[in-house]
């Protein structure tokens, strides 16, 4: 048996581990049992109390149940340069329980309780192991030793068997060592909520009859707290949310929703010409779209092993060849750009203007090569965002790496309380590019998460891949060195542009030849580079459909929706240049001597009263409520507290005071969530609003809104506009957003897809 890299207590027999093993189990399941028990009797009491309670008193009854509460949030990230080995163990068993993130916001407690009592201490298993690697590999958390392993899952859940080096590679197995840890850390949280409970419900007599409707109701719509609560990724707040679980749908949403976005970048960045963008930014924009390209084409072919061998995958047994080669291969694939990620984000980052002050260029006198170096130590005192760009940066096989899920966490926390200038920093090309990678990462989360888990695989094992799979070659047709036809199109493209103006100034013919002669430029640029491509594969002896790969991405310019956007804006130019046109003939020239007669006024409209309630003696129907009246019937209300609803209906405000008014960013996502949407970042700005939970169809769908940056509040304008936004659904229109009628309900429309009933809880 290997040695454990970490100082362990003597070596338990058998019997004794499984003592241990089963002592923890039991005291896991009674606690929980008296939680669950307590919440279903309780539960409205044990919410009022927690909530009335202010932040100093939560404290004081936090570290009444627990007098050790580390004080502040981020204790891996103080550790990191505080090693204190054999002290804080609770921390380290769960670096997610503090002070000062339990007492701040009072949803963060209730929806602990409530998702640890709700789930089972099996479903729980990935998320807690997670949080014990770095201790782990830190040598900070000393466990008992045992040469036996643990069955997790199933009934046998708990129980001692023999090792297995298959059972342990998929997961349906683990070392008594590192068990022994993952039953700690549920047996102290599950200890800590019953301590906290106890005080909640102290002096409530037992005869007494209590109620939990409004516990219940509220664990239905999730316990909304405040932060940031469009995230980079759904993990940013795992340890208060739902355990994670394997979707290959959700998987395959995820990318085709990334890979739609990078579609669209690369085909507005031409648009923009007057950056003269940079050769090596159409480079990287290439090259994301044909990464996202790849992602969503493994996601597809495992998702059909899915479909084939449904029904025949379980934990304890070994998955299918077929099956286990796709799911194999993904994971590799998106191991492989976390990799390339961490890499484009750490040659990347020093060189934007929030950040370029903080390094300086050397040369190395032995290679001759120009190297980034800092100018100081990166600490997070001194800079909490470089510290946290820079360990982003770091490789998934470096020593001491800290967890990415908990640094995007602590990413979002920084820039949502940040001041506007250090949020100013972290410009729109960053957004864009830590968007993906925590994307990426997610979805490679994800993917460990399936079990039973793949067979292992080196990272650099591509045999079986084939030689010639479009991905397994992509560093060297879309990678950092720029080949030859990119270089030379790109050479002849800049020098085009140097002889064009900026488009801007005013709206006239002039403006209109400067935007027909970038779209030319343009248009022969890319022609261009898909020749010289297409010339190199052909000469490498790539087979067609790598070649049909690469030349669809650099074709976006030929797709008809392409032309019809550029078609589209050209048309609102020449409107423009005609409305100007016929507004300088309106000075006609004078045909009479002295003042002209002024015509006669049209009649006087009698002003109409708006009634602030309904006539029912004699109701009637506005023209623009018409196509909201036929969506009352039979559709299910969606509950959201009154403030939130009165958030969402300012989009379509009935008084200029509410016209004028600016809405918070996170209390406009915090009201998207209560409506039952799910926020995440898709790239740069735009955050993605998911709403997948509804049984019937209609009632799910997506939209996507951008977030103002740096200053997070949304402009008036833009609020009204974001509910204007046409959407469609074959020959029925509606609004991207929610739109409400008269009466104060609302009718929910994302993406598309007609939802439900808005109405107060």
């Amino acid at each position: 048996m290997a040695p454990y890299p970490l100082p362990c207590r003597p070596e338990l027999g058998p019997d004794e581990a499984q003592q241990v093993a089963r002592d923890y189990v039991e005291g896991i399941n009674a606690d929980l049992e008296y939680l669950k028990q307590q919440c279903g009797l309780y539960g409205n009491i044990i919410m009022k109390r927690w909530k009335k309670k202010s932040p100093e008193k939560r404290e004081a009854c936090l570290l009444l149940a627990d007098p050790s509460m580390y004080p502040r949030k981020w204790f891996h990230i103080d550790q990191k340069h505080n090693l204190e080995r054999g002290k804080n163990r609770r921390s380290w068993l769960l670096p997610y329980v503090n002070l000062e993130t339990l007492k701040a916001d009072a949803s963060r407690f209730l929806a602990l309780l409530h998702i640890r009592t709700h789930y089972s201490p099996e479903q729980w298993v990935p998320f807690d192991n997670e949080q014990l690697v770095y201790g782990w590999h830190q040598w900070a958390i000393k466990t008992d030793c045992s040469s036996r392993a643990v069955t997790m899952y199933g009934p046998l859940y708990g129980r001692l068997t023999s090792w297995d080096k298959d059972a342990s590679h998929r997961w349906d197995i683990i070392g008594f060592p590192r068990a022994r840890l993952i039953f700690e850390a549920q047996r102290e949280l599950a200890r800590l909520l019953r301590n906290i409970v106890e005080q909640l419900t102290e002096g409530v007599p037992n005869s007494t009859s209590g109620s939990s409707d409004k516990w219940f109701q509220s664990a239905t719509l999730g316990f909304t707290g405040s932060g940031n609560a469009a995230a980079w990724s759904t993990l940013t707040n795992q340890p208060f949310s739902a355990p994670p679980i394997f979707s290959i749908d959700a998987l395959l949403s995820k990318a085709e929703m990334k890979y739609q976005a990078a579609e669209d970048h690369l085909c507005c960045v031409p648009s923009h010409t007057q950056s003269q963008m940079l050769v090596i930014e159409l480079t990287h924009d290439t090259s994301n779209v044909f990464h996202w390209q790849q992602i969503v084409l493994e996601c597809k072919k495992f998702k059909d092993q899915c479909r084939g061998f449904q029904g025949s995958v379980s934990p304890g047994e070994c998955l299918p060849p077929e099956y286990d080669r796709a799911l194999g291969v993904l994971k590799i694939l998106l191991e492989k750009q976390v990799d390339a990620r961490a890499r484009r984000l750490y040659a990347f980052f020093p060189q934007r203007p929030g950040f370029s002050h903080l390094f300086r260029l050397e040369e190395n006198p032995d290679t001759g090569k120009v190297i980034m170096v800092g100018c100081g130590a990166i600490t997070r005192s001194k800079d909490p965002l470089e510290y946290c760009l820079y360990h982003l940066c770091h490789l998934p096989d470096e020593p001491g790496h800290l967890d990415r899920a908990m640094l995007f966490a602590f990413l979002d926390d920084h820039l949502s309380t940040g001041l506007p200038a250090e949020r100013a920093r972290f410009d729109q090309n960053l957004y864009d590019l830590v968007s993906d990678y925590a994307a990426i990462n997610e979805m490679l989360i994800a993917i460990h998460l399936h079990r039973p888990l793949s067979s292992y695989r080196p990272l650099d094992d591509n045999t079986e891949l084939g030689k010639f799979n479009p991905w397994t070659c992509v560093d060297y047709v879309f990678g950092a060195v720029i080949p030859e036809p990119m270089n030379s199109a790109s050479i002849e493209m800049l020098q085009r542009f140097q002889n064009l103006l900026v488009l801007k100034g005013k709206v006239n013919r002039t403006f209109l030849e400067q935007f027909d002669d970038v779209y030319e430029v343009l248009g022969s640029f890319w022609m261009k580079l898909r020749g010289g491509y297409q010339k190199m594969l052909t000469g490498l002896l790539y087979p067609p459909e790598a070649i049909q790969s690469a030349m669809e991405i650099l074709a976006l310019d030929t797709r008809p929706e392409h032309i019809a956007k550029v078609a589209a804006e050209r048309e609102q130019i020449q409107a423009k240049i005609s409305d100007a046109t016929r507004a300088s003939g309106s000075n006609s020239i004078q045909t009479q001597w002295g003042p002209a007669v002024e015509s006669a006024k049209p009649p006087a409209v009698p002003k109409l009263k708006v009634k602030s309630r309904a006539d029912t003696a004699n109701p009637t129907t506005e023209p623009e409520d018409l196509p909201l009246a036929d969506l009352v019937i039979e559709r299910p209300k969606i509950l959201v507290k009154k403030a939130n609803l009165d958030i969402l209906s300012k989009m379509f405000p009935n008084s200029a005071k509410e016209a004028n008014r600016s809405i918070n960013w996170d209390e406009f996502v915090h009201a998207m969530r209560d409506a039952g949407f799910s926020a995440q970042h898709t790239g740069g700005s735009a955050v993605s609003f998911d709403k997948s939970d509804g049984a019937q169809e209609g009632q799910n769908g997506k939209t996507v809104f951008h977030k103002p940056h740096p200053d997070a509040k949304i402009d008036p304008v833009m609020f009204h506009s974001m509910g204007k936004k046409p959407r469609h659904r074959g020959d029925r229109k509606c609004r991207g957003g929610v739109a409400f009628s008269r009466g104060g309900k609302g009718y929910v429309c994302v993406g598309g897809f007609m939802g439900t009933e808005v109405s107060l809880v």
